[in-house]
């Protein structure tokens, strides 16, 4: 094959929404029949604007790989922060993009009204509740899924909706509400669907509604709302079991999702996905109620779930990847992050290892004696799963699971997906914010973009693919839904026909069909996670002197176009907007002292720092694993002599002696703490964290550290 031929396959895949000014901007080039003796440098690309070609940025373009049988590379311009409307151009082989906008808060502006109240409003018909899958069925997941995602981005949006926007999704919360509780049965549970499918009901589906319900309670303050929620918690909590004709109902299906054959049977126990419903619930239901009921129950599971359920061992990890989940105790098959299938045992199973609950108590009970336990569970997920998982395609999306050692991103499943996105993004914006780590913020941004079409695409005119939009109606290049109601939400890339599940042996990890069928599922999903993604940010930056406030100038050396408001409190200043800058460098002077601090905001971060003058404790935390010790370094950046103490908490390595230390810093000066450690027999193959809380006498700071002790 001639070097001609082989160009003439190339294609360039853009967002077909746009992109941020702030966030990593990524496009794509891909090419089935590169070979590998080829040559795969594609030389560099140009940014030019639309209206008059002007060359605005230029960089090289950098090879990725091969998935799915597409060779990538990419082509990076996050450096390029212009609001505009602009194309890609790649001279060496002579190809250009379709336009791209780049603008703050796009994804917002071009998706909240057309996702929420406006494609419902058209699907609203002469019945109780929505439309929910391109037809007239209204079953209970998707009126679930969709209530929870208006909650999510009315809490996060309510401030710039005007009168009539706020009412519209009041509207339809109320109207999610009613449908859900028209199909609670007088013991509890949910039917399936209240015009088709009275006679079936199912646990998923009754959790994801009691759930919906409470959350709606926060907004709506309706007793019946409450009452309906906690009528449903009793039902699940007592039904902690599958009834063998529950079990056997979708028997086959369930095999082909796990791989398995005859005569295996899923366990009639609830699944980890189940139990992690189960913690997310009993949250919500303890924030609105205070009942303690609640609260121990989700606990209860919780340590279950933890260091019992969590896959750990790095012996058998694929790709160094770990802290996904079992499906059931005492199993050696692993969660899916989707298992929908008809209207039975895997019905309502439409959400991606749903932590909520375990961040929900990591934030509401910090003095449990479970905490860090909690704590090491979300660590080792976020960085032993997400974040590993993120690395192994060029888009960053979230995978379908662990399947015999193998980590695919398309399998069994009864249509396409996309639902895993939204909700992989939300918990991703959660995760980002709790470790302060932009890097999970990415791949929440990579998840909403494979929705909004920077993705493998379809192929087009001449052969040459475009990234397609799932959201039907946005986008240069979107979906051909069902409804063709704007603003509706197709399944997705599948790795089988639409409604045609396949058993896992018959196929490959490929993205080889299309299907199409929009599903509210999938809108409610991208609600969720648009609404922690496009979140405002504010920084509140308070200044003392022996914890009292004192009017030091407050300076920044990393960032452009930002105000600072001073506040009714004396040492109170606000910043904003944050959405220009993701790191601020913060310059604290009083009386000629200074005080320095780097920054990192994540979109949505309420974030507030005091800068006591006194004693400013920084410092730094390292496992030495050879001599099986702890240092921690501290440094005393204030004015004042101080007293400190350091407390350690750790899993996997046991503190020999105290995990408490305590000592003195004179201004100025750095000393490092030792603590002398030896490993837990349990963790010879799994990961340690340890953490240090550092406390002066005006100031704290958290100090953590990992090890991966495996080689």
């Amino acid at each position: 094959m001639q070097n001609s031929e082989v160009k003439t396959n190339y294609s360039i895949l853009i967002s077909q929404i746009g992109y941020r000014p702030c966030d990593k901007k990524m496009a794509f080039i891909r090419n089935e029949i590169y070979r590998k003796d080829s040559n795969s440098n594609l030389g560099g690309f140009l940014i030019k604007t639309s209206h008059d070609d002007t060359v605005v940025y230029k960089k090289k373009i950098t090879y990725w790989g091969n998935k799915w049988n597409i060779n990538f590379w990419s082509i990076d311009f996050s450096k390029f922060n212009t609001e505009g409307l602009f194309y890609l151009e790649v001279p060496k082989i002579k190809l250009k993009s379709e336009n791209f906008e780049i603008k703050k808060n796009i994804f917002r502006k071009k998706t909240l009204l057309e996702t929420s109240i406006q494609q419902l409003e058209k699907k609203l018909g002469n019945k109780k509740g929505w439309q929910d899958c391109g037809s007239d069925l209204r079953a209970v997941e998707g009126t679930a899924i969709q209530l929870i995602g208006l909650i999510d981005c009315f809490i996060s949006f309510k401030k710039i909706l005007n009168e009539s926007q706020s009412d519209d999704f009041k509207k339809h919360i109320e109207i999610g509400c009613e449908y859900l509780i028209s199909c609670q049965r007088e013991n509890g549970s949910f039917m399936n669907e209240l015009y088709v499918a009275e006679d079936k009901k199912n646990w998923t589906l009754s959790i994801l509604a009691v759930i919906a319900l409470i959350k709606a309670f926060a907004i709506t303050n309706k007793i019946d709302h409450l009452l309906s929620s906690r009528k449903g918690w009793e039902w699940c909590i007592k039904k902690c079991k599958y009834a063998d004709n529950e079990v056997i109902e979708e028997i086959e299906e369930t095999r082909k999702i796990f791989g398995k054959y005859e005569p295996w049977l899923p366990p009639r126990e609830l699944r980890a996905r189940d139990k992690l419903l189960i913690i997310w619930a009993g949250t919500e239901l303890y924030s609105n109620t205070n009942d303690l009921e609640f609260k121990n129950i989700a606990i209860d599971y919780a340590n279950e779930i933890a260091l019992k359920l969590q896959f750990l061992d790095l012996s058998e990890s694929c790709n160094n990847v770990y802290g996904n989940f079992y499906a059931w105790k005492n199993s050696d098959l692993h969660q899916k992050s989707w298992e929908h299938v008809g209207w039975g045992y895997c019905c309502g199973s439409v959400l991606p290892d749903e932590i909520s609950g375990f961040i929900n108590l990591v934030k509401m009970f910090r003095n449990d004696k479970s905490w860090f336990k909690w704590w090491y569970l979300l660590k080792q997920y976020a960085y032993g799963y997400l974040k590993q998982t993120s690395k192994l395609t060029p888009f960053g999306i979230y995978p379908l699971g662990t399947f015999d050692g193998e980590i695919r991103f398309f399998g069994p499943s009864w249509h396409g997906f996309n639902g895993i996105y939204g909700r992989i993004a939300n918990l991703s914006m959660k995760l980002a914010r709790l470790f302060k780590d932009y890097d999970l913020e990415l791949i929440a941004l990579n998840n909403l973009q494979w929705i909004a079409g920077l993705n493998i695409g379809i192929r087009k005119k001449k052969g040459k693919f475009k990234g397609l939009s799932w959201i039907y109606g946005i986008g240069d290049n979107y979906v051909e839904a069902w409804t063709k109601i704007k603003g509706s939400i197709s399944n997705g890339f599948c790795a089988n026909p639409q409604f045609k599940l396949e058993h896992i042996d018959n196929q490959i990890d490929l993205p080889n069909y299309i299907t199409t069928e929009d599903w509210i599922v999938h809108t409610g999903s991208w609600l969720s996670g648009l609404s922690e993604f496009e979140k405002n940010s504010k920084l509140i930056i308070r200044t003392n002197y022996r914890g009292k406030p004192i009017n030091a100038k407050i300076g920044f050396n990393k960032v452009k176009n930002f105000k600072i408001k001073k506040t009714n409190i004396t040492n109170n200043y606000e910043i904003y907007p944050l959405n220009y800058s993701r790191n601020l460098g913060i310059i604290a002077n009083w009386n000629n002292k200074i005080i320095e601090k780097d920054v990192l905001i994540i979109s949505g971060d309420i974030k507030r720092i005091v800068l006591d003058f006194s004693d400013y404790i920084q410092g730094n935390i390292e496992f030495k694993f050879n001599e099986s010790e702890c240092h921690v370094e501290v440094i005393n950046k204030g004015i004042d002599n101080t007293d400190i103490k350091i407390i350690l908490k750790t899993i996997g390595i046991k503190i020999r002696g105290s995990n408490k230390i305590k000592g003195n810093l004179k201004f100025g000066e750095k000393k490092v703490y030792k603590f002398h450690a030896e490993f837990e027999k349990d963790y010879i193959n799994k990961p340690v964290l340890i953490r240090a809380e550092v406390c002066s006498n005006y100031s704290k700071c958290i100090l953590e550290t990992g090890h991966n002790n495996y080689k």
